[in-house]
């Protein structure tokens, strides 16, 4: 298995992950987006509050995979779109080309 880019208990602790090892080989590959989702761990609390984003690996070819990263919002949230427009204005925006279409994220009510 691919050596670990990031620790998997510091993953686990702030992610809910589908399909660790997936994700691992992912990140092995992608190093610069295991540091962004790092990076994103304070500015989604400051956002959204204590939520645990989930992750998965999206794979529609052998050369088209990215990690979607789920945000969580109470369903008593009436409107998310001022949310994802504060996160987006506080971190994604200064990020996004960072990721190289690698991250993708989503704001979803559960």
């Amino acid at each position: 298995p691919p050596e670990e880019v990031i620790e998997d208990a510091a993953l686990t602790s702030v992610f809910e992950i589908e399909d660790l090892e997936r994700l691992r080989a992912f990140l092995y590959e992608h190093r610069g987006i295991a540091e962004l989702l790092m990076k994103s761990v304070d500015p989604i609390k400051t956002c959204f509050g204590e939520v645990k984003p989930h992750l998965r690996v999206v794979e529609y070819g052998a050369d088209d995979k990215h990690v979607s990263m789920r945000i969580p919002v109470p369903s008593e949230t009436s409107d998310l779109a001022p949310l994802q427009e504060r996160f987006d204005d506080l971190w994604w925006r200064t990020h996004a080309d960072e990721a190289g279409g690698g991250l993708v994220i989503r704001v979803r009510r559960v």
